[in-house]
């Protein structure tokens, strides 16, 4: 690949990378600050950033998934599963305690 070849997609990848950040999706916010931009994630406003990700409506979804899970079916110890699964994709904030009795069912 020739550098003028280089340059161009550097630039197209640096105006893609701002225009993402531009986002007003919390998701989409903290993994570009995270994962782009490669911010402490022990900052103050990354540490915001993914507090905003609990009030999210994919967040929110996902809770309510849980909540309708019944841990004792083979199908609703799956949904809880795959569910933690997702909030850890979506970089949910660590320590909800109403995840707690979810997660100790997966382990069992």
């Amino acid at each position: 690949m020739r550098t003028a070849d280089r340059s161009v997609r550097s630039e197209q990848y640096a105006q893609l990378a701002e225009a993402i950040a531009e986002t007003a999706d919390p998701i989409v916010a903290y993994k570009t600050a995270r994962y782009l931009r490669t911010a402490a994630p022990t900052s103050a406003a990354l540490e915001q950033s993914r507090c905003d990700i609990a009030d999210t409506p994919v967040a929110q979804g996902l809770l309510a998934d849980l909540a309708m899970s019944d841990p004792d079916d083979r199908d609703g110890l799956s949904t809880i599963s795959m569910t933690l699964r997702y909030l850890a994709e979506i970089d949910y904030p660590p320590g909800d305690s109403q995840l707690v009795p979810y997660r100790d069912v997966v382990y069992q």
